[in-house]
């Protein structure tokens, strides 16, 4: 290829950077959103952990993503006549120089909550190893964000590690003036740091170490109209273990352990910290994966859960909501020609469910899917997938729907 080609490619992989960085600028508060309120956050029925690991990508399909370097990925499926379940990842990287490449990356997971869109800018330093510079502009500049990082190897390798430092809302107290829009009671005490290790490497050319883990010091909010300092703190470790026996089989584990808490405190004179509201959520995913002729069978074992707790201290306003679910699945994939997969899924778990004003339930469940995969190469994986439910009659067997993309570039 010649020298004109390489420049043509990489002002058109530029145009595209730039491009989604304007379009998705107004909506990064970073990590921390900078919700200091208590809110009634829950899911809304006894299935729905059933139903999160229904709409999670192919076994397959998250293998692939750690090796892509320029790609998109979602999912997005019902979970009540209200609600859908949201998830997407976007990865860009332009290598300007052989020295100097700039990435782009952004995350979104709605499940419990509305999210924001988590994204991030990157200019980097290097060859091998690399030091880079990182953040995000925001409408408000009060809401932005700095940070740095230092790396080993390429992001889509499998001997790849990154430490980063991020100074979220940085410049909350310079940018936080009185205005048309704002009046301003508040001030940043502490910003709310994070910092975050990410990982992934290939042991012995069989063992996949796939690590991300993020700790979110206590920011500290105060707020002179109440004469309230209020607190955030948070972490969310996520990893995941694949072991190739021999080709042809797998097994691995996959876990998460997100929690948030907010507490509060008079700062004129100083009391004692509250704390008013604690979030958990968690999951335990053990499984297998055989590959034979034209065929894929994944089975496991998940155990996961919810939980949203809040102590006011209006006793009236306390609030308690948990749901818990172990569930064992499996799902199939059978060839029908170059372009086309069948998908067919079961689950069956217990649950146990509760939420102040509502009523208290435990029980059984179970589901079955049935999709198509459309599919090109490495390039293109697409899923449309019916699930219904195989164990209320009565109520009907239509239980929603999902479609899930994946697309390297």
């Amino acid at each position: 290829m010649d020298g004109g080609h390489i420049m043509r490619d990489r002002v058109t992989l530029l145009g595209i950077f730039t491009l989604t960085c304007l379009v998705a600028t107004s909506e990064l508060w970073a990590y921390f959103d900078g919700d200091f309120d208590i809110q009634r956050h829950f899911l809304p029925k006894e299935e729905n952990m059933i139903d999160w690991k229904a709409y999670q990508l192919p076994l397959a399909w998250q293998r692939k993503w750690h090796t892509v370097k320029n790609g998109f990925q979602g999912t997005c499926g019902s979970l009540s006549q209200e609600l859908f379940y949201l998830k997407h990842d976007i990865k860009l990287q332009a290598d300007v120089h052989k020295n100097f490449s700039l990435l782009y990356s952004q995350e979104r997971e709605e499940f419990y909550r509305s999210e924001p869109v988590y994204q991030q800018i990157e200019a980097r330093f290097g060859h091998r190893y690399y030091i880079s510079v990182l953040g995000f502009p925001t409408y408000e500049k009060k809401f932005e964000d700095l940070g740095a990082a230092i790396s080993y190897n390429e992001p889509y390798s499998m001997k790849h590690v990154k430490l980063t430092y991020l100074n979220q809302l940085g410049t909350y107290n310079k940018k936080n003036i009185n205005d048309d829009r704002n009046e301003v009671t508040d001030d940043l005490h502490r910003t709310p740091m994070l910092f975050k290790l990410d990982t992934r490497y290939r042991l012995f050319n069989k063992l996949d170490i796939i690590l991300d883990l993020k700790q979110e010091l206590e920011g500290i909010l105060r707020d002179r109209a109440d004469g309230l300092e209020k607190s955030y703190r948070g972490h969310d470790y996520r990893g995941t273990l694949i072991w190739d026996i021999n080709g042809a089989w797998l097994c691995g584990l996959a876990f998460q352990r997100r929690e948030e808490a907010r507490s509060h405190r008079p700062f004129d004179p100083f009391g004692a910290l509250v704390l008013d509201q604690q979030i958990d959520r968690y999951y335990l995913d053990l499984f297998g994966n055989v590959r034979f002729l034209e065929d894929e069978l994944t089975f496991g074992y998940l155990d996961s859960g919810f939980k949203n707790t809040i102590d006011a201290a209006d006793p009236t306003q306390n609030y308690r909501m948990h749901l818990n679910c172990k569930q064992l699945y499996a799902k199939w994939q059978k060839d029908i020609n170059e372009w086309m997969k069948w998908l067919f899924s079961f689950q069956l778990g217990t649950y146990d469910y509760a939420k102040t004003g509502g009523i208290d339930d435990d029980g059984i469940k179970t589901k079955a899917g049935v999709g198509l995969t459309f599919y090109k190469s490495e390039m293109i994986n697409f899923l449309v997938l019916t699930t219904w439910s195989a164990d209320s009659i009565s109520e009907g067997q239509w239980d929603g729907g999902n479609m899930q993309l994946q697309m390297a570039f």
